[in-house]
C-alpha cells in the first residue's frame, strides 16, 4: 500500500511529531510519501526523509478563520477568505498530480488545517483519511472558513475521520457525524531510564550545577501555548525558591523576532526572572530534554491531546497541567500528575514548590507517570488502529 501523508504547517509541533512517529513505526508493507508545507522546518524534512521514499514541498494554504482586529482587516476579510479557499483548490491540483504520478493508494491528511489533501483525493477518486488533532468548529479554538459546514465536508470527503482524543471528537459527535478516536502513540523505548547515553543538552551546558529545574515546552510562534502564564507561575515559585532554574523549550531563543516574543522578554524582566530563566530553543532529543527537568508545567488550554505531557510522563517527569482539552484525559490528578483549574497559577506554583522540596513525592509521581505511559501511550496501539482504518478504506473502494 502506497500512502501519501499531507501535513500543513511550517513549524514543528505536536502534529508533526505524531506524523514522524507514524512514519517511523509503520511496518514495511506500507510505502510512505509525504507532502509538507513549502518552507517547512528543514530539520523535520530531513527526519521525514529517513522513512519516506519521497518528500514533496508544496503550498498548503489553511482554512481556519483569522481574528480580524482592525476595520481595514474586517473590510478585506471576504475577499481574503475567498482567495485562500481558491488557493486551497489550486494546491489540491498539485497534490492530485503527485497522487497520479506516484500511484498513491490512500491519502492521509495529518491535521485539520488544510483541505487540499482531501480535495486532491476526491479529484483522483483515492481513499482519504482525515486525522483531526485540533479543537475545530465555530465555537472552538480553530473555527474554519464555511463554519460547521466545513465539518460536514470533512466527513463527506473522507472514508474515516480520526480524532486523537475524545475532546477533539466532541464537535463531530455533537453533530452526529461518525468519528473514530485513536490516541497518539510514543516510541516508549526511547524514554526508558537506560535508553541511550545520558547527556547534557548543549543549550543547558552553561547552567549552574545543583539547581532544580522547572520547564515548559511550547513553540514561540503561537500565543496558545501560554508562555505568559508559565512566567507568572515561575515568578511565584522563585519568590519562595530563589535558586530554581526555569527553562522554556520552544523554537528560537532569539526573543527579538516577533511582537509576542518581545513582550515575553519584557514580562520576564518585569517579574525579575532574567537571572533564573533560560530560553533553550528547540531540542531534537526529546527524551534528553525531558530528563533535564525536575517538573514540567503545561499551561496551554484547549490542547487536542498534549503530546508534550505524554512525553514528560513517559520520561518519568511529574507534570502540572490545567484541567482542559485533551490533556485532562491523560492525567489522573494526584496519582500520576496534577491538574489545576484554569486561571489558578498560584495553585500550580504551590504544587511545583511541593514537588521541588519533596524528592520522595517527586519520585512517586514520576514513577506512576512512567507506568501509566507504558500502559497507555505505546505506539503499537496507534499503529494497529491506523492499519485497520487503512485496510477498511481500501476494501470500501
Amino acid at each position: 500500500m502506497n500512502i501519501l501523508y499531507v501535513q500543513a504547517g511550517q513549524a514543528v509541533g505536536g502534529s508533526k511529531e505524531s506524523l514522524y512517529q507514524i512514519l517511523r513505526s509503520l511496518p514495511d508493507e506500507f510505502a510512505r510519501q509525504v507532502v509538507l508545507e513549502r518552507g517547512s522546518d528543514p530539520g523535520f524534512n530531513e527526519r521525514a526523509r529517513r522513512y519516506a521514499s519521497a518528500v514533496h514541498l508544496l503550498p498548503l494554504p489553511t482554512w481556519q478563520q483569522y481574528r480580524r482586529r482592525t476595520l481595514a482587516e474586517r473590510a478585506r476579510a471576504p475577499l481574503a477568505d475567498a482567495w485562500r479557499l481558491l488557493r486551497c483548490a489550486l494546491a489540491a491540483f498539485k497534490i492530485a498530480r503527485v497522487i497520479r504520478q506516484e500511484r498513491i493508494d490512500l491519502v492521509h491528511t495529518n491535521n485539520s488545517m488544510s483541505p487540499s489533501g482531501a480535495l486532491a483525493a476526491r479529484l483522483t477518486s483515492t481513499p482519504h483519511i482525515w486525522h483531526v488533532r485540533e479543537s475545530i468548529g465555530e465555537h472552538n479554538q480553530y473555527p474554519l472558513l464555511l463554519g460547521d459546514l466545513a465539518l460536514r465536508l470533512m466527513c463527506r470527503w473522507s472514508d474515516t475521520i480520526i480524532c486523537n482524543s475524545d475532546y477533539t471528537a466532541e464537535v463531530f459527535r455533537e453533530m452526529r457525524l461518525p468519528v473514530r478516536v485513536i490516541p497518539n502513540g510514543l516510541e516508549l523505548a526511547d524514554f526508558a531510564p537506560g535508553a541511550g547515553t545520558p547527556r547534557e543538552l548543549s543549550s543547558l551546558a552553561d547552567l549552574p550545577p545543583g539547581e532544580k529545574r522547572v520547564g515548559m515546552v511550547g513553540n514561540l510562534t503561537t500565543k496558545m501555548k501560554r508562555h505568559d502564564v508559565f512566567l507568572d507561575i515561575a515568578a511565584l515559585v522563585k519568590a519562595a525558591a530563589p535558586r530554581t532554574r526555569f527553562i522554556v523549550f520552544g523554537g528560537s531563543a532569539d526573543l527579538g523576532q516577533t511582537e509576542y516574543t518581545r513582550a515575553l522578554r519584557q514580562k520576564a524582566d518585569a517579574l525579575g526572572l532574567a537571572e533564573n530563566l533560560t530560553w533553550a530553543g528547540f531540542e531534537k532529543d526529546i527524551p534528553a530534554m525531558m530528563r533535564s527537568l525536575d517538573v514540567l508545567i503545561h499551561p496551554a488550554l484547549t490542547e487536542g491531546s498534549g503530546r508534550v505531557v505524554m512525553e514528560a510522563m513517559a520520561g518519568g517527569v511529574p507534570v502540572i497541567a490545567f484541567r482542559s482539552g485533551g490533556v485532562q484525559e491523560l492525567i489522573d490528578d494526584g496519582v500520576n500528575g496534577y491538574l489545576v483549574e484554569p486561571g489558578q497559577p498560584a495553585r500550580a506554583a504551590e504544587i511545583a514548590l511541593r514537588l521541588l522540596r519533596d524528592s520522595n513525592t517527586r519520585a512517586i509521581i514520576g514513577t506512576a507517570a512512567r507506568a501509566h505511559a507504558q500502559r497507555c501511550f505505546g505506539t503499537q496501539t496507534m499503529i494497529d488502529g491506523l492499519k485497520e482504518v487503512y485496510q477498511s478504506a481500501l476494501r470500501q473502494k
